[in-house]
């Protein structure tokens, strides 16, 4: 049982904690209440003036215009009004139609008098009056300023907003777009009262879990214990902070548990770390004998063709199994690449050159006769410390990506450029194909990560490596439907002096 002094700890913190709440809940809710409230009111100008813009589009000429047009130009005010009420009337309606609950019209300076008011079945009878001397609608047309007003007029208790007809740089009247106080005041009072339901909710959940954590306050012994437990399982878990020395004992533990967590932490990563290089060094150990035996193989498929006289059957067998053992080693030599990339040979090389020889591989074998590849290059590009035949490989499989990612017709557009802060050199290679599906974005540079049947899964992976050892970086942007482009950034380095002693020593090749 609880002691009489537990007791009154309890509904100390109870109390304490549920005036803290509650007074967060009320202020907050206030301040977003209110928030809410000037936001809807914004929206509703907004939505207003709107309406009113696309009255004085849909007047393309001045009041006038149309009586010159009609041949009213003598007619009397009456019959000016009249006038012009039929000509517009019908756009007035149509947007008063569109949004019901709003009022709409045009007002004539000239005439001093309102020509329309949409929706006209209901307040159309107000065509022809004049507003009153004291109406914001004169001092719109005095200024030439829209100008928002909330006061009894014409329509009742309304929020008006008016937005002058300037034609001419004269100005000939102006629009107004409004809606009834009244319909604005009921959805703010449904939004208060979603907000009194959810500070009240908001309270008794305080007042719950205020009990719930006063009586957890007064358990300590038992929150360490159990948190000593907690721990034996989940080193990251930690026992709350509490004072006195129960608090200076659960510190002491979540230290402990805290350094034997990074302790473990680090472990792991040293096993990581070792485990990924001994896939390295069997991975490449793998390929290298798998090489061999293809060699064999292909070589004693080639002696067999041989002795074969042309059209054999057999011939079609042995040409399905070179063609797959040429496709195995490719996947080797990639494997090998990927395990251990070859030592680059740099020099200094001009981007869009290498990117030219590129595409005389490509066309020579690849591009199909309805992909057009457009070019846009910078010319004024520097020469950069790279190896040339790596970043070939690099656009080579840029380029075949986005061959085989077009269906039927579509372009390739290559553009090479200087980033903004002028420390790389960009090379986008971007395609009109079906783009990439958003889950597999984070993927594409994966070992042997594919979407295609008889793709690798390598290829991507070893553009990243050459990048990565080029000290550069690639992204990728796609939209599905609309293509996929990859840019690849190339460090710029004026001088020996900024190439390290490693890159020195291949720097001059060949």
């Amino acid at each position: 049982m609880l002691g009489k002094g537990n007791l009154t700890l309890r509904i100390f913190l109870i109390i304490i904690i549920a005036v803290v709440i509650m007074t967060s809940i009320l202020g907050t809710g206030y301040v977003l209440m209110q928030n809410a409230q000037q936001a809807l009111l914004e929206e509703k100008q907004v939505k207003l003036f709107a309406f009113a813009k696309m009255l004085d589009v849909s007047l393309n000429t001045t009041f006038n215009d149309i009586l010159s047009e009609k041949g009213f130009t003598e007619a009397s005010r009456e019959e000016k009004i009249r006038v012009l009420n039929s000509e517009l009337k019908g756009i007035t309606d149509f947007v008063a139609n569109s949004d019901p609950g709003i009022g709409i019209g045009y007002y004539s300076k000239e005439l001093d008098a309102i020509l329309t008011y949409g929706p006209s079945a209901e307040l159309g009878n107000n065509v022809g009056q004049s507003i009153s001397e004291n109406h914001q609608g004169r001092m719109v047309m005095l200024t030439g300023e829209a100008m928002v007003q909330t006061a009894p007029l014409v329509r009742g208790n309304i929020m008006n907003c008016m937005y002058p007809i300037i034609r001419n740089e004269q100005i000939i009247g102006y629009i107004w777009s409004n809606e009834l106080v009244e319909d604005i005041n009921l959805q703010i009072d449904k939004m208060q009262y979603r907000f009194r339901v959810t500070v009240f909710l908001g309270i008794i959940f305080s007042m719950i879990g205020a009990a719930l954590i006063a009586n957890s306050v007064i358990s300590k012994v038992d929150i360490i214990k159990n948190g000593l437990k907690r721990i034996q399982k989940d080193l990251n878990y930690r026992i709350p902070p509490m004072e006195g020395e129960m608090g200076e004992i659960s510190e002491a533990i979540n230290e402990m548990a805290f350094t034997i967590a990074e302790r473990k932490k680090f472990e792991e990563q040293i096993h990581r770390a070792d485990r990924l290089a001994a896939l390295g060094e069997i991975t490449a150990g793998v390929a290298h004998e798998i090489r061999n035996p293809l060699t064999a193989i292909k070589g004693f498929v080639q002696l067999i063709e041989e002795d074969l006289p042309p059209g054999d059957s057999k011939l079609e067998y042995t040409r399905i199994v070179t063609r797959e053992v040429d496709r195995m080693n490719k996947i080797v030599e990639e494997l090998l690449y990927y395990a251990r990339p070859y030592e680059s040979c740099r020099a200094l090389i001009s981007i869009n050159d290498t990117l030219d020889g590129t595409l005389m591989l490509v066309n020579f074998k690849m591009i199909q006769p309805k992909i057009k590849v457009i070019k846009q290059y910078n010319h004024s590009l520097p020469s950069i410390p790279a190896d040339e035949e790596q970043i070939k490989q690099v656009f080579l499989n840029l380029i075949i990506n986005s061959i085989q990612a077009i269906i039927g017709a579509g372009e390739i557009l290559i553009a090479t450029d200087i980033n903004e802060t002028g420390e790389f050199v960009s090379i986008t290679i971007s395609d009109t194909g079906d783009g990439i599906e958003p889950e597999n974005l984070k993927k594409l540079f994966d070992p042997f990560f594919t979407t295609r049947e008889k793709g690798t899964g390598l290829g991507l992976p070893v553009v990243y490596k050459i990048i990565e050892l080029h000290r550069g970086y690639i992204e990728v942007e796609s939209r599905l439907g609309q293509g996929a482009a990859f840019t690849v950034y190339l460090p710029i380095r004026e001088g020996d002096s900024q190439i390290d002693a490693k890159e020195e020593t291949h720097f001059n090749c060949g």
